[in-house]
């Protein structure tokens, strides 16, 4: 993220995670 949060950064990395396990299934 933009902003630096590590509450918003940790968020992003999970929802980033979601996206790529989708992708790969």
């Amino acid at each position: 993220a933009c902003l630096s949060t590590p509450e918003i950064d940790q968020s992003e990395a999970e929802n980033i995670a979601k996206l790529k396990a989708l992708d790969e299934s």
